[in-house]
C-alpha cells in the first residue's frame, strides 16, 4: 500500500547518516575512486523514435541541475527504449548501436551540457548514493485522493520498489531516498519544485537518479508539464539523429545482397499512423496513392529496383493490432512486390543481414535503407517518417527533388 511504501521510505531516510558514514569508509578503506552523478531511466514510455525526444529532455533536465550529471544511454527490447537490468547481461542493442553517439554528444553538450554515455561508466563511477523516482501520470481511479491538500496529492499513490526490478541494485548503491511524484491530479509543479521532491535534502551533484519512467517535458497530456526551456526539440533532434557505423555497415551489405549495390526506389509506408489521420475506409484509398505514386516514380526514372519498408509482421509496430489495418497492409505488400515474394521471406531478408530480430534494429535498418535510396516515397507521417525524411535530406545534401511524403 501506499502507507507502506512511505513507511519504508521514512526508515530509509532514516538510515541517511549510517549509509553516508557507511560510503566514506569504504572510500577510506578500499580506496575508490571520486565517483560522479548519473541519471537513467528504467523506460520511455514510447517506441523507439518518440522515446528520442523523450531522452533529449532528460538532457535538458540534467543540463538545467547544473551538476555536471551524465545521462545513461538505453537499450533497446522489442522495439522499445529502456534499461533494465535483464538486458545488461543480453544482446540487447545498445543506442550506440543505432545512432552516432559522437554526433548525439556533441549536440547534447553544446546545448545543455550533458553528454549521453554507456551503461558501464555507471557502474564504475557513478554515485554510490542512489535516488529512485516514480512518476505517476495517470490515476487509478479506485483510490480515493477526497481530503487531500496538493502535497499530499502530490507524493501519494507511488509503490515502486526498485528492488523488485533489479535484485541487485543495491550491490551497487545505497539507496537514500525514494521520491514519489504524482502528476495526475493537474497539480502544476515549477521546475524548482518539481526537482525539491526528487531531491529533497540531497544535492544533485552527490546521488545519482533512476526514474522508473521517464516522459517528455512538454503540456501535452501524460508528460512533465514543469515549463523548462529546453529549446527547439525537432531542430536538435534533426541535427543530432544520424545513423551508427555499424548500422551503415548493415545497410550497405544489403544494398549488396539484395539490391545489386544498384538503384532502387524505396516506399515506406506507416499503417499504424495513416489510420490515426484516415477513417479505415479512406485507408485503402490513401495505400492506392501511394502505389500510384510509387508507379510515376517506376515510370519516370527507369528504376526496377523497389526496397519496401512496413509496420507489419515480426519487425513492426508493437501496437498495430487490427485485423483490418493488417489485411489492408498484406495485400498492399502484396501489390508493391507483385506477389512475388511471401512476407516471411521479406522478414528474413532485414533478419538475416543484422542478425538480429530485434525490431528497433530492423526499423533502423529499414530507415537508414530508405534514407539512401535513389528516391523514396514516405506514407503515413509520424515521428518514424520524420527521422528518415531529415536522414534522407542529410544523405542526399538538401538535394531531395526525389523525396515524396504523404501524410
Amino acid at each position: 500500500s501506499s502507507e507502506n511504501y512511505n513507511q519504508r521510505n521514512h526508515a530509509n531516510l532514516s538510515s541517511e547518516n549510517y549509509n553516508q558514514n557507511h560510503i566514506r569508509r569504504d572510500h577510506a578503506n578500499l580506496s575508490i575512486k571520486p565517483r560522479v552523478g548519473y541519471v537513467y531511466a528504467y523506460g520511455y514510455w514510447e517506441q523507439q523514435a518518440n522515446s528520442l525526444l523523450s531522452l533529449l529532455t532528460l538532457h535538458c533536465w540534467a543540463g538545467h541541475l547544473n551538476a555536471s550529471l551524465s545521462v545513461v544511454a538505453p537499450f533497446y527490447h522489442d522495439g522499445w527504449s529502456m534499461t533494465v537490468s535483464q538486458l545488461r547481461k543480453s544482446s540487447a542493442p545498445q543506442f550506440s548501436d543505432l545512432f552516432d553517439l559522437e554526433t548525439w554528444n556533441h549536440v547534447t553538450k553544446r546545448k545543455y551540457g550533458v553528454e549521453l554515455v554507456p551503461w558501464s561508466h555507471l557502474l564504475n563511477k557513478a554515485q554510490m548514493k542512489l535516488i529512485t523516482v516514480e512518476i505517476i501520470y495517470w490515476w487509478d481511479k479506485s483510490q480515493d485522493a477526497h481530503g487531500l491538500n496538493q502535497s499530499e496529492r502530490i507524493t501519494s499513490g507511488c509503490k515502486w520498489e526498485i528492488e523488485n526490478d533489479d535484485s541487485k541494485v543495491t550491490s551497487f548503491f545505497y539507496i537514500v531516498r525514494r521520491a514519489c511524484i504524482n502528476l495526475s491530479f493537474g497539480d502544476k509543479l515549477t521546475s524548482k519544485e518539481f526537482n525539491n521532491h526528487v531531491f529533497g535534502s540531497y544535492s544533485p551533484a552527490e546521488v545519482s537518479i533512476i526514474f522508473q519512467e521517464w516522459r517528455s517535458i512538454s503540456s501535452l497530456p501524460f508528460r512533465i508539464p514543469i515549463g523548462m526551456d529546453c529549446g527547439d526539440q525537432e531542430a536538435l533532434y534533426a541535427e543530432a539523429i544520424v545513423p551508427s557505423s555499424s548500422m551503415l555497415q548493415l545497410a550497405s551489405k544489403y544494398k549488396q545482397i539484395y539490391l545489386n549495390n544498384s538503384n532502387y526506389i524505396a516506399v515506406m509506408v506507416r499503417i499504424e499512423q495513416a489510420a490515426i489521420t484516415y477513417p479505415l475506409p479512406l485507408i485503402e484509398a490513401f495505400l492506392e496513392k501511394v502505389l500510384n505514386a510509387s508507379s510515376n516514380l517506376i515510370q519516370q526514372y527507369g528504376i526496377s529496383n523497389i526496397l519496401l519498408s512496413m509496420d507489419i509482421g515480426r519487425f513492426g509496430s508493437a501496437t498495430l493490432q487490427s485485423k483490418p489495418l493488417l489485411s489492408l497492409g498484406l495485400s498492399f505488400f502484396e501489390k508493391v512486390t507483385g506477389n512475388k515474394n511471401d512476407i516471411s521471406v521479406w522478414e528474413k531478408s532485414f533478419e538475416s543481414v543484422a542478425g538480429k530480430t530485434e525490431p528497433a534494429v530492423i526499423a533502423r535498418l529499414q530507415s537508414t535503407l530508405v534514407a539512401q535510396s535513389t528516391c523514396a516515397i514516405l506514407a503515413g507521417g509520424g515521428m518514424f517518417q520524420f527521422q528518415t525524411a531529415l536522414t534522407y535530406r542529410s544523405f542526399h545534401r538538401n538535394n531531395y527533388t526525389c523525396l515524396i511524403e504523404i501524410h
